[in-house]
């Protein structure tokens, strides 16, 4: 073994005091109540939310933010409603103070893989993931990491490669529906004679946007080809209406003998008639035109019995039934309780109107 020479030997006595002037200071280091404070944050705010100590940053470099050394462990607890400043307590102490805090957080998030133009469908292809350190403080809406979110979707703007994919990007979709055979005018809608589209919302009229109950078991307005889309306009319900065949003059008696029923293949107009028994003694306020729909507002109802009339009253009882004349007092239909009188005693009574100029009592 070569022995040491004197300068080699006065090298190692000068840079001993060094070495243990170091070691005195990273000790030193490690116990400043200031690092172990941060440190100590640090963990606390990895086991509430899984951050790396690495990624969160403590603002404690202040010279005028002393901390005194604690016997105890710090209590920490997020400040003013927010997740970015933490309160601190020292027990032992009764030391307490605030600090603000900024956490780094690795996100997935998807980018555009190519330019894609307006209408375009995103597919797998078109995207990629990628990895950025997002900062809580910015609050990014485009930390997405479902693909699913976004495959399918129409793009409603211009994107260019490498832009963050956004919600906003997209709208939304709408399945219209259209025939897969030749249907003539009146035919019944079944489900097996749809094809569903899927089309953006931006793209599809009120007058297409139809659900899919609303189709099955309507009415086709006119005659439709295939691959024709169907509308509002193109479907609806078959209703009864009567039809003016020839001219009715004021005052005349409504009835088949200048009408007729006519089914539509959509919702009837409103105040329509649809219905014989809906003329039952029913006379035309003004002159009517044929080829109108005939309407409650052209008519004026005749009563079954009319005020101040001699009418016919059946009296009818368990063992007994008379017939006699009286007075109309009032206007009735059938059903309806009118007043009467008799012509002999002059007594009025309560009578149910039950056909024309007739009424009855029964006991």
């Amino acid at each position: 073994m070569r022995l040491l020479t004197k300068t080699k030997l006065l090298a190692i006595f000068l840079l001993l005091p060094l070495f243990v002037i170091a070691q005195d200071s990273s000790d030193q280091q490690q116990s400043n109540p200031k690092t172990i404070l941060v440190q100590s944050l640090k963990n606390w705010v990895f086991d509430n939310e899984g951050i790396e100590p690495d990624n969160t940053t403590v603002y404690a470099g202040d010279r005028r933010f002393r901390v005194p050394v604690c016997q105890d462990n710090y209590i920490f607890e997020y400040a003013f409603g927010t997740s970015n400043t933490v309160s601190i307590k020292c027990e032992s102490t009764g030391w307490t103070s605030t600090v603000r805090i900024e956490k780094q957080i690795i996100s997935q998030i998807y980018v555009y893989d190519r330019d894609i133009t307006k209408g375009s469908i995103i597919s797998s292809e078109d995207l990629r993931q990628v990895q950025i350190v997002d900062s809580l403080l910015t609050n990014l809406t485009t930390n997405q990491s479902d693909i699913s979110d976004f495959l399918g979707k129409y793009v409603r703007i211009d994107v260019n490669e490498g832009q963050h994919v956004d919600p906003r990007h997209f709208d939304e979709e709408f399945t219209v529906y259209k025939l897969n055979r030749d249907l003539t005018q009146g035919s019944v809608l079944e489900k097996a004679f749809l094809v569903p589209v899927n089309k953006p919302i931006s793209e599809v009229t009120y007058n297409e946007r139809i659900d899919l109950d609303q189709l099955v078991g309507a009415v086709i307005k006119y005659d439709l080809s295939v691959d024709d889309f169907l509308t509002k306009s193109t479907i609806g319900s078959i209703s009864t209406v009567l039809i003016i065949d020839r001219v009715i003059e004021k005052d005349q008696q409504i009835d088949s003998t200048n009408t007729s029923i006519l089914e539509l293949y959509d919702q009837a107009p409103p105040d329509s008639i649809n219905d014989y028994t809906m003329v039952d003694r029913a006379s035309a306020r003004r002159r009517l035109i044929p080829g109108n729909i005939l309407k409650f507002s052209d008519i004026v109802s005749t009563p079954h019995v009319q005020v101040n009339t001699n009418i016919t009253l059946l009296y009818k009882s368990s063992i007994l039934e008379l017939t006699t004349v009286v007075l109309a007092l009032e206007n009735g239909f059938i059903g309806d309780i009118i007043r009467v009188r008799n012509f002999e005693s002059g007594e009025e009574l309560n009578a149910t109107v039950t056909g024309v100029s007739i009424v009855e009592i029964s006991r």
